[in-house]
């Protein structure tokens, strides 16, 4: 599957739209997210902690003291102006047609103005309210729409303005506030999120204190859109209230661009930050797939070049040098001006940059894969031709890069050190280059990184070289740390130390199989030869004549048993052999593993008395269901109860215990041995090993052999648990689901 897909043209086609298609959405994200950085403080959730919001607020708080000086110097609104009539863009550009007033007078400057001022904080914008009363006269200038906020506009003007400072008591609870006093200077506002420090400033505020109390001899502010010029000997106090409602109205004006255009930016941050690494992974899946499958072709076991694939390798890196260039110029130059005609064409010069960057990607993974990366290069040429200056450097550097480039793991891993090495360099000269001492850390700092990545490779070299001589000497039990190795290294001492764990198993295990092997022979010829041997003795005494009835009848009955016990033995032989190879053929069925206990205990009640036994059964479980082989799993207990009648020591007692242990069903058997048990319980389940060393008994070895080979072939397990002359047999079988 592997193969085919290495081989497959439409699956490379297929990688190379899914990392055009994903680098094109990462470039996307990547866009919003520094466009929103250029303007906003990553941790800026709301438009109203902006520093665009907050100019804008203290502007329209400086048109409010603008304006009420205007009333208080008796000014009032014509509702045939134009400015009541009329769009304010259009006067504002001048497109506007008629005079001010319908009659055809025209209004000197500063009624216009006053006109302006009007509109702009009473028509335009809904969403803005103030209050300012003058603490001498008592004169009060107010928001048109307070009175649709709190319902009074059938109040009298005196419960207008009770109801409106009622509301304002608690403006410090307001999400956007400006609190004046002019008598003491004292003004306290939330307007101060974005942490710049030049706009609710002293000079800013004393400004609209100094405005309002008739302090500034000539005012001109066009950066604030104020265009009067006035001065007044009044020297009046005002109390100054103003704040911004989002939630009332339907016009917000200025306001409502600013919160737009951040909920926008915002918008595109939020969900950028969430698919842009996802398009980055995808992409570098992609590639990393790609990579491994460029150069392969049906049918040919070499890297497949073309005739791009030849052109100089210093003319192709210039290539993709300039490449990269001409795309961070297009960037640059359509950074500011993401609309459609700018995205259209940024989509161009993406298609065009991935176009022919993929293009310089194969044919440089192609060029590694097949050596050809510096045979095709000027420098390699210029080095052939001074060859007899150092001819025996040259081969053994071609040697070593040959030897780097034939681990393609490797390889990939040192390119991608180099590339974040590389765009390091690339980015610190891009973007640090007009501050040198920046720069220079930057460049430093590279360095560093790179020589300590160096470091930490050979160092890693050295131990797997230490390592390895100690395995050649035959130290097999030798290990090598790799739990601080970096890749490739890690896997190259992990591979080494199984090699020697695996090779000290293998001699291990070969001492072992050669025992086991020798004490094989030695059972099965002492065990056969010895019913054959009387087989044999007996045959030849019934052929002496002049024997006696009697004396041939007791012939033959020694030779019939001595022909069933070989009998036994070679078909327990046979049975062991297919049980360990799991050749024997099973029918798993639902199984009451309680009443199949009880049965075989019923049948080896006599024998068990006839040693003098006593069985003891217990189990809390009438009916205990598990999934097996009838006929195997009765063979197990048979092997089991066989072995406790032949080795337990007369005159104890047996206990058998049926219980449940979580997905299992455990029978338990434990006795009392008759002989010394000089031996572990894995030993004694290998073939034609017994607790009787002397061999007297009429046992083969083979029954527990045979019983666990049984249970493992049923998902199940078998252990003996010897503690001194206590001898314990547990079987665990899978329950019936």
């Amino acid at each position: 599957m592997i193969n085919r897909l290495k081989n497959s043209t439409p699956f490379r086609v297929i990688l190379i739209l899914i990392c055009f298609i994903s680098g094109a959405f990462m470039f996307y994200g990547g866009f919003k997210v520094l466009r929103y950085l250029d303007n906003y403080y990553p941790d800026t959730t709301s438009y109203e902690e902006t520093y665009d919001y907050e100019s804008l607020f203290l502007k329209y708080v400086e048109r409010t003291s603008v304006y009420v000086k205007y009333r208080e110097a008796g000014y009032q609104s014509d509702p045939g102006s134009i400015y009541s009539t009329s769009d304010l863009a259009s006067i504002l550009n001048g497109s506007a047609q008629g005079n001010l007033k319908p009659n055809g007078s025209v209004y000197e400057t500063t009624q216009e103005d006053f006109e302006y001022y009007n509109r702009l904080l009473n028509k335009e914008c809904e969403n803005f309210f103030y209050y300012v009363k003058n603490t001498l006269t008592g004169a009060t200038y107010y928001s048109p729409q307070f009175l649709t906020l709190l319902h009074i506009d059938d109040a009298s003007e005196k419960e207008k303005n009770a109801a409106i400072e009622e509301y304002l008591s608690g403006i410090s609870s307001f999400r956007s506030y400006f609190h004046l006093n002019t008598q003491n200077s004292r003004y306290i506002t939330n307007v101060n999120k974005s942490g710049s420090s030049d706009i609710m400033s002293s000079d800013n505020i004393n400004w609209i204190i100094n405005y309002l109390t008739g302090t500034v001899s000539t005012i001109n502010l066009n950066n604030i859109g104020l265009r009067v010029d006035t001065e007044s000997d009044s020297e009046n106090d005002y109390i100054v209230y103003a704040f911004y409602n989002e939630d009332y109205g339907k016009r917000g004006a200025e306001f409502t661009t600013i919160r737009d255009t951040f909920n926008e930016l915002r918008e595109g941050y939020d969900s950028s930050k969430i698919y842009t690494p996802v398009c980055l992974a995808l992409c570098l899946v992609s590639l990393l797939l790609l990579t491994i499958t460029i150069g392969h072709a049906n049918g040919k076991e070499d890297i497949v070049l073309n005739g791009f694939d030849h052109i100089y390798t210093e003319i192709f890196l210039l290539g993709i040098g300039a490449s990269a260039l001409l795309i961070l110029l297009c960037l640059e130059f359509l950074y500011d001006t993401l609309y459609l005609t700018e995205m259209a064409l940024l989509l161009l010069f993406y298609t065009l940059y991935f176009a022919l960057g993929i293009t310089f990607y194969i044919s440089l993974v192609k060029r590694l894969k097949a050596h050809s990366f510096l045979k095709d290069s000027l420098i390699c040429r210029l080095f052939l031709h001074v060859r007899h200056f150092s001819k025996q450097r040259f081969i053994s550097m071609r040697k070593t890069m040959n030897g780097f480039f034939s681990n393609t793991h490797a390889c990939t891993r040192v390119l991608i050190a180099l590339s974040i090495f590389g765009v390091i360099q690339a980015g610190a000269f891009l973007w640090l280059r007009r501050y040198s001492l920046l720069y220079t850390c930057a460049v430093a700092t590279d360095y560093v990184l790179l020589a300590f990545y160096l470091f930490r490779v050979f160092s890693d070299f050295n131990q797997i070289t230490n390592g390895t001589k100690k395995i050649a000497s035959g130290d097999y039990t030798i290990h090598i740390d790799s739990s601080d190795m970096t890749e490739p290294i890690k896997s190259l001492a992990e591979n080494i130390n199984n090699i020697s764990q695996g090779l000290s198993a293998a001699v291990e295990e070969k001492l072992k199989s050669e025992r086991l092997k020798t004490e094989l022979i030695t059972n099965v010829s002492h065990d056969i030869k010895t019913p054959l041997t009387s087989i044999i003795n007996y045959v030849d005494l019934l052929q002496k004549p002049n024997l006696d009835e009697d004396t041939v009848k007791n012939y033959l009955k020694i030779l019939t048993e001595k022909s069933w016990r070989l009998k036994t033995l070679i078909e327990d032989l046979v049975e062991a052999s297919k049980a360990s190879s799991g050749t024997i053929s099973l029918q798993l069925q639902k199984l009451n593993i309680v009443e199949l206990t009880k049965q075989a205990l019923g049948e080896f009640e006599d024998r068990f008395l006839s040693n003098d036994l006593d069985p003891i059964f217990y189990s809390e479980l009438e009916n205990l269901s598990i999934l097996a082989d009838g006929r195997s799993t009765y063979r197990i207990i048979e092997n089991i109860f066989s072995n406790v009648y032949k080795y337990a020591l007369h005159g104890t007692r047996v206990y058998i215990d049926v219980t449940q242990d979580k997905n299992f069903a455990c029978i338990s058997v434990k006795n009392i041995s008759a002989g010394k048990l000089n031996i572990t319980g894995d030993e004694l389940m290998e073939r034609f090993v017994r607790g009787d060393l002397s061999r007297n008994t009429e046992g083969s070895g083979l029954g527990l052999s045979i019983a666990k080979s049984l249970a493992t072939l049923q998902d199940g397990s078998f252990d003996i648990i010897l503690d001194g002359d206590l001898f314990k047999a547990v079987v665990k079988l899978p329950l019936y689901s």
